[in-house]
């Protein structure tokens, strides 16, 4: 069973202008299909936007303390930014991750290309927003740090151009880390706390634990594709050896001080939001970059934006309709993952199976025809 996919370069580089049925579709290919078309015509312009918007402050924010009025733009792009990244988020994940979905965007190198832009802009949007939160709230970023460790880069980043910096900050993150948990295990030996933020594996004793630190295996750290192991670089073996020699004194509140000093949160951080705000304008700026799918608001977005308030909670309804310029903008498409269909009356799977390709046949076909016409 399969779907040829033709592609119409005149109106963008989207996954599908024509479609063209040379077998009986097989239903799942065809909702999956569906369902990334859904993304690419309504998801990822109105993601895009609220992206752009978004940058838009967070890269003219005062410093260090932004004022009352940007902070108030800021909360209104935010909500409208979070609701444009709920069809392509898994529940409770920070970051867009898609690279475990079935979605067939992988069979198209420009439709690859469009949801790889548009997702990792969106990321380095949700970093932006953290880094602003945790600078405002002085909170403690160990969790934040973590959950940065495991994304970082491949959800922000993949340019072999910007590999150097990328990994010397990867590597910064990694320490914060580390003097983060000094503070707060007072009681667990510095140096196994070290291997199990540096190495595969941890170890028992101090001893080994340095051994572990000098000689691997080490976790990956900064990678990107076809740009070798960092791990095994004398750069990185060089910090490792002066964070051993850090946390070989003999004195626990020393270490501590000697690691804060080397690696500050403050100049982390601002070294990160430098890293995002660069990243998302050299990732928007390329000359050959692909244009994301027009934000056409055709017959389809009407008959779906009639849907739409029935899916958004009354706490994303009272948080907007507020501001005018956000409730504008909420009139797009949110695409939700779940929804709540009548019961057939028919009970028959099989009739139901039938049913269901003829309906998904008939519904291609009918947007072949129209576009042939």
């Amino acid at each position: 069973m399969s779907i040829d996919l033709i592609l119409d370069n005149s109106r963008t580089s989207a996954l599908t202008s024509h479609l063209v049925l040379t077998r009986p579709p097989n239903p799942w290919t065809l909702k999956k299909t569906a369902r990334l078309q859904d993304i690419l015509d309504f998801d990822l312009p109105k993601l895009h936007r609220w992206c752009g918007k978004a940058y838009e402050i967070l890269s003219s924010l005062t410093r260090p303390e932004p004022t009352q009025e940007e902070r108030k733009s800021l909360n209104t792009a935010r909500k409208s930014f979070n609701l444009a990244r709920r069809p392509l988020v898994d529940d409770d994940a920070t970051y867009i991750d898609l690279s475990s979905s079935d979605l067939p965007y992988r069979d198209d190198p420009d439709v690859h290309a469009t949801i790889d832009k548009a997702t990792r802009s969106a990321n380095l949007i949700t970093l932006l927003l953290s880094l602003t939160d945790l600078n405002h709230a002085k909170k403690a970023i160990s969790p934040f740090l973590q959950e940065l460790d495991d994304a970082f880069p491949s959800l922000f980043d993949t340019d072999l151009s910007r590999q150097s910096q990328t990994r010397e900050l990867a590597l910064h993150i990694r320490c914060r880390q580390l003097v983060e948990w000094l503070g707060e295990e007072p009681e667990s030996e510095p140096l196994i706390l070290a291997t199990t933020i540096f190495c595969k594996d941890s170890a028992s004793t101090a001893v080994e634990a340095a051994q572990r630190l000098r000689r691997g295996p080490f976790r990956k750290l900064g990678d990107m594709a076809q740009g070798g192991n960092f791990t095994s670089s004398r750069k990185f073996q060089v910090h490792l050896d002066q964070i051993i020699a850090k946390l070989s004194v003999p004195e626990r509140d020393k270490s501590e001080k000697l690691l804060n000093a080397a690696f500050p949160q403050d100049k982390i951080l601002e070294e990160l939001r430098v890293w995002a705000l660069n990243v998302y304008a050299h990732v928007n700026s390329k000359a050959d970059k692909r244009n994301l799918p027009p934000d056409d608001r055709n017959e389809a977005r009407v008959g779906r934006e009639e849907s739409e308030g029935l899916f958004i909670s009354e706490n994303d309804e009272a948080g907007e309709s507020s501001d005018p310029e956000s409730s504008s903008e909420h009139e797009g498409y949110h695409q939700l993952k779940t929804l709540v269909k009548e019961p057939s009356f028919i009970q028959d799977p099989a009739t139901l199976a039938a049913d269901g390709v003829a309906d998904e046949a008939a519904t291609c076909k009918g947007k072949a025809d129209r576009i042939a016409s």
